[in-house]
């Protein structure tokens, strides 16, 4: 298993009166009132970067910075459909 990535970090921290969602270096915070929107709104971000080809490292934290639990998502492969053959891209 190869090392986890670094391109991208995704933190989901709980603030007391809502759930902040940091993006480095990517996004300004955002504010959520649930965690589960906020994790939900991560998941969603991390898996698009892992489609584009970033690694993202994501962690969910408590009030105190204490990590409750990390998920990585590895970048997956872009497939170069601009140098494929017209036949790969569908065409003739």
């Amino acid at each position: 298993m190869s090392a986890p990535p670094d391109d991208v970090t995704i933190r989901v921290i709980n603030e007391g009166a809502g759930w902040r969602l940091e993006c480095r270096p990517r996004f300004e915070a955002q504010m959520f009132r649930s965690g589960r929107a906020a994790e939900a709104a991560a998941r969603s971000i991390a898996a698009r970067f892992a489609l584009s080809g970033l690694g993202v490292q994501m962690a969910v934290e408590d009030q105190g910075h204490a990590i409750l639990g990390t998920t990585t998502f590895f970048p997956l492969p872009v497939p170069d459909t601009l140098n494929a053959a017209p036949a790969a891209r569908g065409g003739l």
